[in-house]
């Protein structure tokens, strides 16, 4: 979930291969993992599996176990950060983790806005490690995006 102020923005999006910094937990234990990366443009082998996940973490060295989590689309759920959305929490990207719990999601840059006037912005240009602001010849008025805030909330579905 992403939340901030907008001002003269149309939307934030995620851009393809967007890069999530975050924070991971043990559910069976104590242990931590933070700014660990993670994307879908990446895949990760599971260890005596098939399958693969965007994200492979062991929390013992050398144990067999190891937690996963991939970056999913959840339809109808997730989606772009709107106008109408100024000051709201939006459901931005979802997790699908077995063996680890995310904590916190640290945005930084990745993210591609676009103004009222239909002006965008992307790349590593807009970072939302702390509040983001441009200036727009079209609409001849600064852009901004303040007070990014993130969390996360358990969907099941």
């Amino acid at each position: 979930m992403l939340k901030a102020t907008l001002e003269n923005v149309e939307s934030v999006t995620l851009e393809p291969g967007f890069v999530f910094c975050v924070d991971w937990k043990d559910p069976a234990g104590h242990a931590t993992r933070e700014r660990v990366t993670l994307t879908a443009a990446e895949e990760h082998e599971l260890p005596g599996s098939r399958g693969v996940a965007h994200l492979v973490l062991r929390w013992e060295k050398g144990s067999k176990h190891a937690g996963n989590a991939s970056v999913v689309a959840l339809k109808g759920v997730t989606r772009a950060v709107t106008r109408a959305d100024s000051e709201a929490w939006v459901p931005v990207a979802a997790f699908d983790c077995r063996g680890l719990e995310p904590t916190a999601f640290h945005p930084t840059t990745g993210f591609a806005v676009k103004s009222v006037a239909g002006t965008t912005w992307e790349g590593e240009g807009v970072d939302f490690s702390d509040d983001w602001v441009e200036y727009d010849e079209k609409l001849r008025d600064s852009v901004g995006v303040y007070g990014v805030e993130a969390r996360f909330d358990v969907h099941r579905g």
